[in-house]
């Protein structure tokens, strides 16, 4: 599933109710919506950004703007209630958070084979390290970078061969396994 972002610029006639049909639509095309902005829309579905165009047309008056873009990467936002903050930070990946590691509250969407999956209780360690060292911070990005490439593969976004799937997959355990002896050498250090 995929987080959508939906904007609009509405024009009703005076009195008119037409956007509630548009508004219950939004509440219904995915499995989940964030409302907190007063014409945007987040949205979690399956959908692609044609598929939800052509479901909240007929929502539409001729002179209504509609704009659906797919979510990518890194997310920042401020002055946003709990409920609305908490949505953000479930479901978009924080830009102001080293990659890879997750959030305080959530951290974005999970990705399989994501850093603090794969290193479970070592979050705080991995972002301290992050943040000090060039050379672990260079592999925490090749790392989500590799990561990101085979989840795009294997959720059938980008097309590739096998061998290109296996290529990219033997790189991200190299890197795991750097990381992985980073942390530890770190550990016994402290």
């Amino acid at each position: 599933m995929a987080v959508y972002m939906i904007g609009y610029d509405l024009h009703p006639s005076e009195g008119e109710e037409h956007y509630d049909r548009l508004f219950k639509t939004l509440e219904v095309i995915g499995s989940g919506y964030w409302d907190c902005l007063e014409s945007t829309w987040l949205v979690i579905t399956e959908k692609t950004a044609a598929q939800i165009r052509d479901e909240l047309r007929p929502c539409l008056r001729a002179e209504d703007r509609l704009l659906i873009m797919r979510y990518g990467e890194g997310a920042a936002w401020v002055g946003f209630k709990d409920d609305c903050q908490t949505w953000l930070e479930d479901y978009l990946e924080v830009a102001h958070s080293p990659r890879g590691i997750p959030h305080e509250r959530g951290g974005g969407m999970r990705i399989p084979h994501d850093l603090h999956e794969e290193f479970p209780g070592e979050a705080s360690l991995i972002e301290r390290l992050a943040r000090t060292s060039h050379d672990f911070n260079r592999l925490v990005t090749r790392y989500d970078e590799v990561n990101r490439s085979v989840y795009r593969i294997e959720s059938e976004e980008e097309p590739a061969a096998d061998d290109v799937v296996e290529a990219l997959k033997k790189q991200r355990l190299k890197l795991k396994d750097e990381i992985a002896a980073m942390l530890v050498r770190t550990e016994r250090r402290m």
